[in-house]
């Protein structure tokens, strides 16, 4: 559906009686393959199309339906009855256009078009060969691809007209040696970044480092987090940032009262922005036709900024912030400031023994307390050498305590994802 097609269903809804209306329509296809033994399994995605339509009645009540663009007079019908059984609520109703769109985003590949099947397919190929020629031992398993082309448009009754076009590429893949399973999964807006990062290598590499046998640790110690740990933690950390938790409405471990110190390291600052060119996260608007507004999570290491709704804005007072996916906020992209210290030489300057964590799975993590406990593997250090590893071991994470108690803030970085992370070098992991 073009432009004009979507200011007609708007104009049509109100002529069905809606006080205000929005519609959304995308379309996406794309490609997926599998590593299937030596060779691919190649499959097109066909197009998928989808229509929102959302209206809202009198008092604010709000309305929404959901489907294909060749049902719309239905779905305009569907929307003004789920309306009229709502609550009414004077925070509802479309937003005005607050701001420009973003322009020169760098979030559709040009190269997108011109790629062939043979390209697809050596980019997963060679990452699962670079498995193999790192160690025979480990077993290359899950090596799989994605890419997708998605249009956006978006109307309103508000004068609202928004257009977006953007490409994404997704890989995945798997490695197991003895005891040691390990998964990576990289995404990029361009074909190139992924296809020249070396993810099974460096996945095979991984796997053998935790091979060695040696020294061991017990009880608290020091823990070298390196970027792809840290961008786990914020990661599980993005989606608190709202002003619920943000005022103490809602428990959250990184919350203080202004007459209170700040519950972490004053030194962690960490950035949120939907802006950044060619970043994963990076949108010219949310599904409420908002731009994204950069905001500060965390602020000398105080919770700051909040994503914010456009209801949850009227209600403050204030802007809506463009994290609305759905019926969710999701947050932009996330970089974490670093520091002027390297790894090694944080760990030279410790001389000290302590963890390098390989990895974190935070599903579990407890945001009103920042604690959980988790399996892990890492290597043993003393100094900067290696002395042993350990592997699928029981740990507490308390990340007050950790983030309160940080050495170090490294300066080596990696984008993981859509978040930029340093590496920290922490005291008060637990081993259980």
């Amino acid at each position: 559906m073009d432009l004009p097609m979507l200011e007609a269903l708007v104009e049509d809804a109100r002529r069905a009686g809606a006080r205000g209306c929005e519609t959304l329509w995308e379309r996406s296809s794309g490609h997926t393959m599998v590593l299937a033994g030596r060779g691919v399994d190649h499959r097109d995605v066909p197009p998928k199309e989808m229509l929102r339509v959302t209206v809202w009645g009198d008092g604010g009540r709000r309305g929404q339906s959901e489907g294909q663009p060749s049902a719309a007079p239905e779905l305009i019908e569907e929307a003004l009855k789920a309306a009229t059984k709502s609550e009414p609520s004077s925070d509802e109703g479309p937003v005005d256009r607050l701001r420009p769109v973003v322009a020169g985003l760098g979030i559709a590949d040009r190269r997108y078009g011109l790629l062939e099947r043979e390209d697809r397919e050596e980019m997963l190929l060679d990452a699962a060969r670079g498995v193999r020629t790192e160690d025979k031992r480990v077993s290359a398993e899950g090596f799989r691809y994605r890419d997708s082309d998605l249009t956006r448009r978006f109307v309103n009754s508000k004068g609202v007209v928004l257009e977006e076009r953007s490409t994404r590429y997704d890989a995945w893949g798997e490695v197991r040696l003895g005891d040691v399973h390990l998964t990576d999964h990289i995404a990029s807006r361009a074909f190139a970044s992924i296809a020249s990062f070396p993810y099974g290598t460096v996945l095979a590499r991984r796997a053998v480092a935790l091979q060695q046998d040696g020294e061991t640790l017990d009880g608290e110690v020091k823990a070298m987090l390196p970027p792809r740990v840290v961008a786990r933690i914020l990661e599980a950390l993005g989606p608190a940032f709202t002003p619920e938790r943000l005022s103490g409405e809602v428990p959250f471990f990184l919350y203080a009262p202004a007459d209170e110190p700040a519950r972490v390291d004053e030194r962690l600052h960490l950035l949120d922005d939907g802006q950044l060119p060619g970043g994963l996260h990076t949108r010219s608007f949310d599904d409420r036709g908002v731009v994204p507004v950069p905001r500060t999570f965390v602020r000398e290491g105080r919770a700051d900024q909040a994503m914010v709704s456009p209801e949850a804005a009227r209600h403050l007072g204030t802007t809506p912030t463009g994290h609305c996916a759905g019926a969710f906020q999701r947050t932009g992209n996330l970089a974490l400031r670093g520091g002027t210290r390297s790894m090694n030489a944080s760990y030279t300057d410790a001389d000290t023994w302590s963890l390098e964590v390989d990895d974190l799975d935070l599903s579990g993590l407890d945001l009103a307390t920042g604690v959980c406990e988790v399996e892990l593997d890492g290597l043993v250090m003393k100094s900067n050498e290696v002395r042993g590893a350990l592997r699928r071991r029981r740990a507490r994470i308390d990340l007050t305590r950790m983030l309160s108690n940080i050495e170090r803030l490294c300066s080596d970085t990696d984008r993981i994802r859509f978040v930029d992370a340093p590496a920290l070098f922490v005291n008060g992991l637990v081993l259980l």
